[in-house]
């Protein structure tokens, strides 16, 4: 599949620490002072991540698993984003077309632990039977969740998301 490159700030290798899409510096050590308490550990040995992109209407959406590094960035990427008590009636409303990506944490026996509904800036959170949201204002995760997608998508599809994303304010 051929696609154009698009350049995301993702990470930078800075001596043995990483610096993530937000500016955050990650480090390999246990524990984590985020502003985010549902994931103050953030260990991904046991986590696996299912993405599922949501733009098709009548065939199914594309789907891949991250990869162990890439479930690490993306829960360090959440977990330094802070949850938000702005309204988000505001945001349009998903119709045809790119509606989003939806995350799932899969635990044992495939049980969905953790599931975030990404789109337009917004991050709606659902564990257990609470949820919460989380405001990206530049589509960070967006951005870099369609980086993701790059060997699992065509290059129809990788470009309209693309062009989707950039053209939202």
């Amino acid at each position: 599949m051929g696609h154009d490159v698009i350049y995301f700030s993702n990470t930078f290798n800075h001596s043995n620490d990483t610096i993530n899409n937000y500016g955050s510096l990650i480090t390999s050590s246990s524990s984590n002072t985020s502003t985010n308490s549902s994931f103050k550990d953030i260990n991904t040995k046991d986590n696996i991540l299912n993405v599922t992109l949501d733009v098709f209407s009548g065939r199914p959406n594309p789907t891949w698993t991250l990869t162990n590094e890439q479930t690490f960035l993306f829960l360090n990427d959440v977990s330094q984003i802070k949850t938000t008590t702005d309204n988000l009636q505001n945001y349009p409303e998903k119709i045809l077309g790119y509606r989003g990506f939806v995350v799932d944490e899969k635990g044992d026996k495939d049980l969905t632990l953790k599931s975030f509904d990404i789109y337009n800036g917004a991050i709606k959170v659902v564990s257990n039977d609470s949820s919460y949201f989380l405001k990206d204002k530049y589509f960070q995760l967006e951005k870099w969740l369609l980086q993701t997608a790059y060997n699992h998508i065509d290059n129809d599809t990788f470009n309209f998301v693309k062009e989707d994303i950039a053209n939202r304010k």
